[in-house]
């Protein structure tokens, strides 16, 4: 939504699949200074959730999606309003009439989710010279008064090479989705204050003399 500057403006707004022409006409006070002209408003019902990726961060993010765009939207800057209340800006990319858009609006502090290895990278960990064995735990915290959905995701790996497998994965809590890629997402319902874990445990089995790259 852009504020006017100037009032009494009248406009023509013409919408494609991947593109919108804007026309106006009003007046401008020739002073120099950098006027905003209002062509119009619009809303597009979004889903918020409280999204935690802790390999990438302890802090939840809150994140707004939208499935599918009922219409086109240009590359342009934005201001982030929660509750009626900014919490920031960003930038939107441009993106077609029907494309799926994920905006972040911030870090939720109170919110994490830390990542805690249970099985040490040596010693230990090794089952045998072709066999690697690796788990960690999840603890998801929500420091809010008030009960929550938090989404966490994380990934097990997915090898490159057809002499790697991934086998004896154990999983607690089983998530509530995986895919493809090997991301795993949880939905927890949590109260205010509670704390959960989820344990993954698994085996990387590879031909010996062989290095693993994690990426």
């Amino acid at each position: 939504m852009l504020k006017a500057a100037a009032p009494e403006l009248s406009g023509r707004v013409d919408e494609g699949l991947s593109d919108v022409r804007m026309e106006t006409s009003g007046f401008v006070p020739g002073s120099g200074d950098k006027t905003n002209l209002d062509i119009g408003v619009f809303s597009i019902p979004a889903s918020m959730e409280l999204v935690c990726v802790p390999e990438i961060a302890d802090e939840a993010w809150t994140v707004a999606t939208i499935e599918e765009l009922d219409r086109a939207i240009l590359r342009a800057a934005a201001d982030l309003y929660i509750d009626g209340k900014q919490t920031g800006t960003t930038i939107l990319e441009a993106a077609s009439m029907g494309e799926r858009m994920v905006i972040p609006f911030g870090k939720t502090p109170l919110v994490t989710a830390s990542r805690e290895e249970l099985l040490p990278r040596e010693g230990s960990s090794w089952i045998g010279k072709d066999r690697l064995q690796k788990g960690y735990m999840i603890t998801v915290t929500n420091g809010l008064d008030r009960p929550l959905e938090i989404v966490v995701q994380d990934r097990l790996p997915v090898p490159a090479k057809e002499e790697i497998k991934i086998e004896n994965v154990s999983i607690d809590p089983e998530p509530s989705e995986k895919d493809d890629k090997g991301i795993l997402t949880w939905r927890l319902e949590m109260k205010g204050g509670e704390t959960k874990r989820i344990n993954v445990m698994y085996t990387i089995r590879f031909k010996g003399g062989k290095d693993l790259i994690f990426r």
